[in-house]
């Protein structure tokens, strides 16, 4: 089942994380994947609900359509950022209101062996409203990635970019070779200039 394939690998990445990563503390979470304009990632409180018994429920959700630009490991590590919102939302001390990445978060970041960075790389400031991050050479998460996916292949199917069809022309240009006046029409239309009774041609 294609369905099974794609989502049920994520699951185990998370749970595999979790121990390893976490200590087991973060609960289970909705796993989802979300075309996202120029975001790797998202973390969404209390997103879901459980109808029969009211449990709200977080979300993590990963861009398909950057897989083909990242590396299993790269994806991995988005997987792992969003945990630790998820992480600072239900045991931080100063989780923001909005997806903000402040100081708290940066910190439990390196805890993992995240770095964090507004560029990807280390040069960049490490809070803000968007900021990235990259993983430290041998570091815990660089570690615990390795062994997950010596077991695992994370990435059996990515997200399709679709590129937007040119729109065509529906009407062209008739301009009167001699007196310059012009009309709109389509593109097979055999204009006659009033004035000049002389055939119009298309201009573009």
């Amino acid at each position: 089942m294609i369905t099974e394939d794609t989502y049920g690998i994520y699951d185990k990445a998370y749970q595999y994380l979790n121990k390893n990563l976490f200590f087991g503390e973060l609960p289970s979470v909705l796993i989802t994947l979300k075309r996202m304009h120029g975001n790797f990632g998202s973390f969404h409180r209390d997103s879901f609900i459980n109808v029969e018994t009211g449990e709200k429920i977080c979300e993590i959700s990963l861009n398909p359509e950057e897989f083909k630009n990242r590396s299993n490991k790269e994806v991995l590590s988005t997987l792992a950022h969003e945990m630790v919102h998820f992480k600072q939302f239900i045991m931080g001390d100063s989780p923001p209101k909005s997806e903000y990445h402040n100081i708290e978060w940066a910190t439990m970041m390196k805890d993992i062996g995240l770095y964090p960075s507004d560029t990807g790389r280390p040069d960049g400031k490490e809070t803000g409203r968007r900021v990235n991050h990259y993983i430290v050479p041998d570091g815990k998460f660089d570690k615990i990635a390795e062994e997950f996916l010596k077991m695992f292949a994370l990435i059996k199917y990515q997200g399709v970019v679709k590129v937007p069809k040119e729109k065509k022309k529906n009407l062209s240009k008739f301009v009167c070779p001699s007196c310059g006046q012009f009309v709109l029409g389509k593109e097979q239309t055999s204009v006659i200039c009033d004035n000049c009774h002389e055939k119009m041609a298309t201009s573009d």
